[in-house]
């Protein structure tokens, strides 16, 4: 299953000097792929990605607690895609005018 999130807020993660994971802003929207196996439930696909150890938190609040919300999801598996939509409020495909790297 593979999810795709428009990020208005985007992070990338490094380790600093003492090995520690760490977060840095990314300029500009872009697109939050997450890849999930097809062997996950769809319980285990929406942990994967809304967990606080999940894929949206880690690539869009990284070190700081915030309430960010993606601007739209899309999914190849049309359950998933509802689910996290209904569960960020946001729409389920990108839109037409969405100005993203990605």
């Amino acid at each position: 299953m593979r999810v795709q999130l428009g990020n208005p807020a985007a992070k990338e993660a490094f380790r600093d000097g003492d090995g520690n994971l760490r977060h840095r802003d990314v300029d500009g929207p872009r697109v939050t792929t997450v890849v999930i196996p097809d062997s996950y439930t769809l319980l285990e696909a929406v942990s994967a990605v809304v967990a606080q150890d999940g894929a949206w938190n880690h690539h869009s609040q990284g070190n700081d607690v915030a309430a960010v919300t993606p601007d739209w999801v899309e999914s190849d598996y049309e359950p998933l895609g509802f689910l996290l939509g209904s569960h960020f409020g946001c729409p389920t495909a990108r839109p037409s005018d969405w100005d993203g790297e990605g």
